[in-house]
């Protein structure tokens, strides 16, 4: 398997933007971001236009909408924890026997909500993304 330079990779992983690499067999690769991670495919395999390598401005551009987006998904996920809690304070001190559908309902919500299935609108993700 072809080692490919861990410089490009770093570079990759912290600014997503997807950038060529040679490997040490000669082949030219296309590293990218895929989640949070940094894979490689064959360049003649990337669809067109290959990438070209990225000015500092693009790059810190590119960090800061990652940065800001990060953000937001932090301040999305404290909305959606306050509000799925919101829910569960209500079925606080009750029995078990005394539940009715809603209640229910509202532990389910917590439950999905506790295994990351559950996105800032409060929507099931689809069963790849956590189950």
């Amino acid at each position: 398997m072809p080692v490919l330079p861990q410089a490009t990779a770093d570079l990759v992983a912290t600014d997503g933007l997807p950038r060529q690499a040679t490997a040490d067999d000669n082949s030219v690769h296309v590293l990218y971001l895929d989640g949070a991670l940094v894979r490689s495919m064959l360049a003649s395999a990337w669809p067109p236009p290959l990438p070209t390598p990225p000015t500092a401005r693009q790059s810190a551009t590119a960090i800061a909408a990652r940065q800001a987006a990060a953000q937001q998904a932090l301040i999305d996920e404290a909305a959606l924890d306050a509000r799925v809690k919101n829910l569960a304070a209500g079925c606080v001190g009750m029995s078990v026997d005394d539940l009715l559908a809603g209640h229910v309902k509202t532990f389910v919500i917590l439950w999905l909500h506790s295994k990351k299935a559950l996105d800032k609108d409060g929507k099931i993700k689809p069963l790849s993304d956590w189950c």
